[in-house]
């Protein structure tokens, strides 16, 4: 009896010592990690100091994209990066500075560098095109997204003009409100977009106060007054 309890306890080490050694290897390989705990369809992304946002941005054919890593949860730990690897992260050889990356697996998404959606041309083509603009929040018990009227969407815009993401803020915000384009059915409940994906700017909240982007852009005056009414 003692030696199958004695076999069966190598056995076990054994399986947790492997276990441990694809985690350390999987470690290395992680690229990306989620900034937040939010759900997946809407919230960002870091990689090579960089914050992403969720994208409909059109790659091609995985087949000929490079895998660069693995995306992980935000909580970085053994445990985490074995059994919580979210998927393969996957670059455009050509595009050097990784503007887009797809991740496939569990949940399959494809993301775009903040800084590219910041982009003035970008902003007044979105602006011009679509009418429905949403803002989204995880702590909402209803996953209900709340419409967003397109001149509040002007006014932060031009307040704020070029924005300048940092994770450190979202990190450290207390809360966060999502700027998107809203579905074109413009389904205003479930977490799940129709394409397109458009993100449009981020709303922080932190001891009370409202940022735009960072924060270093406090919002206040008319537009704070105006801000409020939607996610009060």
């Amino acid at each position: 009896m003692k030696k199958i309890i004695l076999g069966i306890s190598i056995l076990f080490i054994s399986i947790i010592s492997i276990m441990l050694l694809i985690a350390v290897k999987e470690q290395r390989d992680i690229v990306a990690r989620y900034i937040t705990d939010e759900h997946y369809r809407y919230k960002p992304v870091e990689m090579k100091d960089e914050v992403y946002f969720p994208s409909t941005v059109d790659l091609g054919n995985e087949n000929g994209l490079k895998e660069i890593g693995y995306l992980s949860v935000k909580n970085k730990s053994i445990v985490n990066d074995l059994l919580l690897i979210v998927g393969k992260v996957l670059v455009d050889e050509s595009d050097k500075n990784y503007t887009h990356f797809s991740v496939i697996d569990d949940f399959a998404m494809n993301y775009t560098k903040g800084e590219y959606l910041q982009d003035k041309s970008i902003i007044n083509y979105t602006m011009n095109k679509y009418n429905d603009f949403v803002l989204c929040n995880d702590k909402n018990d209803l996953e209900t997204r709340i419409t967003l009227e397109k001149d509040v969407l002007y006014m932060l815009q031009d307040e704020f003009k070029t924005i300048e993401y940092k994770a450190d803020d979202f990190k450290n915000s207390d809360d966060r409100y999502y700027i998107y384009v809203n579905s074109p059915q413009k389904k205003l409940h479930g977490r799940t977009f129709d394409d397109p994906i458009i993100f449009m700017g981020c709303i922080l909240v932190k001891d009370n106060k409202l940022y735009y982007g960072n924060f270093d852009n406090e919002i206040k005056g008319e537009l704070l007054n105006k801000i409020i009414l939607y996610i009060k």
